[in-house]
């Protein structure tokens, strides 16, 4: 047997011990101190990606495209204990009614899936989309000198927009009137957000998602 072996010797599961698998800190906590040979029997399953997290040094991998120790248990300061891995989420409000519940997306172990960008990445893709496309999609529309376009989204709690810096002092902005092939591209934009959030959890509720085309003008 090795040396390093001998250092990093691996639990060794005992039939007659339960599985320890309460990832509620001060209850795991309590556990392992009326009887330390519980940490033979640990089982801790990560409630956000149901993957097993890990705990002794030699269980560890290294993930370089998250730059940690992948599904290493942490213990967060309700107590509650999460994978220090990439599955971040800060939670979803609870439904008020029946048509909400509906429209909640399914935990994980029923099939939904978290997001693979957080609501302010994909507000700002977007934007950035829609602003490259809009200048195309609003043509012959003309702009008079000192006036500027951006793009704003919101949702009933968050807003975000592409306003140059520069335009923000001495210029007023308003809403354009958006039809044809820009408003039938907002409308599939809404539709396909309306669609992932009943399957997908998102860190931002992008279904009451909203675009906007706004003209900035110098103040007269």
């Amino acid at each position: 047997m090795s040396i390093n072996n001998i250092l990093n010797r691996e639990p060794t599961p005992s039939a007659s011990q339960p599985i320890l698998s309460n990832t509620y800190w001060p209850v795991l906590r309590d556990a392992l101190l009326q009887d330390p040979s519980s940490y033979n029997n640990l089982h801790l399953e990560c409630g956000i990606c149901l993957e097993n997290m890990t705990v002794f040094q030699h269980e560890h991998t290294y993930d370089p495209e998250m730059s940690h120790l992948s599904h290493r248990a942490r213990i967060f300061p309700c107590g509650h204990m999460f994978g220090n891995c990439g599955h971040v989420h800060t939670g979803m409000p609870m439904p008020t009614t029946v048509k909400q519940i509906w429209r909640f997306p399914p935990t994980l172990s029923e099939g939904g899936v978290v997001a693979n960008k957080c609501g302010d990445c994909q507000a700002t893709e977007i934007i950035m989309g829609i602003n490259y496309l809009a200048p195309t999609l609003l043509f012959p529309f003309e702009l008079a000198e000192g006036d500027s376009l951006f793009v704003s989204v919101r949702t009933k709690s968050q807003v975000w927009d592409l306003r140059p810096t520069e335009l923000v002092e001495g210029h007023v902005s308003h809403d354009l009137p958006v039809k044809g092939p820009l408003k039938r591209v907002f409308d599939e934009i809404k539709a396909k957000l309306k669609d992932s959030a009943m399957r997908s959890w998102y860190s931002a509720d992008l279904r009451s998602f909203e675009i906007a085309i706004r003209l900035c003008s110098e103040e007269p």
